[in-house]
């Protein structure tokens, strides 16, 4: 592989594989944004990055929802193909096991999830975490 001395790469997003990262971002971006976020008003990450990575993930919905579009006129499909391709299970965990994995308390793992060093959400007063997170921060 050839070192690249140009201009930033870029990437051409269309069809079916638009649909496909467009579901794996709508399931792990978004409380990605909320660190991303705080990195920036701490000053840690250029508010210029931030406003990338979100026009980006615009880019890939609007070429997502291009496809779709496209595909119910040729052949009538509403179905979503891409709709098993990245379950949102696989992608989250509960606390318990993200403080084995962790091999910390869950009331740590919650704390993490409260100041976002870790992405999570709350459903109904229970944490799911960011199964990534936990895997960065492990090898960390």
């Amino acid at each position: 592989m050839t070192e690249h001395s140009g201009p930033p790469l870029g990437a051409y997003v269309a069809g079916f594989a638009a649909q496909i990262l467009a579901k794996i971002l709508a399931d792990e971006l978004p409380h990605r944004l909320v660190s991303l976020q705080r990195l920036a008003e701490e000053g840690k990450l250029h508010p210029d990055r931030l406003a990338e990575v979100t026009r980006m993930w615009a880019h890939v919905r609007a070429a997502a929802r291009q496809w779709s579009t496209w595909r119910a006129s040729v052949d009538g499909s509403t179905e979503d193909p891409s709709a098993e391709i990245a379950p949102r299970s696989s992608s989250e965990i509960d606390t318990a096991t993200a403080a084995t994995i962790l091999q910390v308390t869950d009331s740590r793992v919650r704390q993490l999830a409260r100041n976002g060093q870790i992405g999570a959400r709350q459903v109904g007063g229970r944490w799911l975490v960011s199964r990534s997170d936990v895997e960065l921060r492990r090898a960390a």
